[in-house]
């Protein structure tokens, strides 16, 4: 099933084929689709489409919380 996402690296939307839904814990639904070069590209959906219109799109066991950069340390200020 394809659906339009945005994609923010390209700053257009595309359509691309969905790969899965998932069901945050914070209660928000979404889909997850791949771009031509392998990049996820989320995107929130309601809770109505997430049960009628992806019915038949496989769900995600869990969201994967995103992954923080590490921090960078200080520069240290010139005397």
């Amino acid at each position: 099933m394809k659906a339009e996402f945005y994609d923010v690296k390209s700053r257009t939307k595309i359509e691309a084929e969905v790969k899965y839904k998932v069901k945050y814990e914070n209660g928000h639904f979404g889909i997850v689709g791949e771009a031509p070069d392998g990049r996820k590209l989320p995107k929130f959906v309601s809770e109505d489409a997430y049960n009628t219109t992806y019915k038949a799109v496989k769900v995600q066991a869990k969201a994967e919380p995103a992954k923080k950069a590490a921090a960078k340390p200080a520069a240290k200020a010139c005397a």
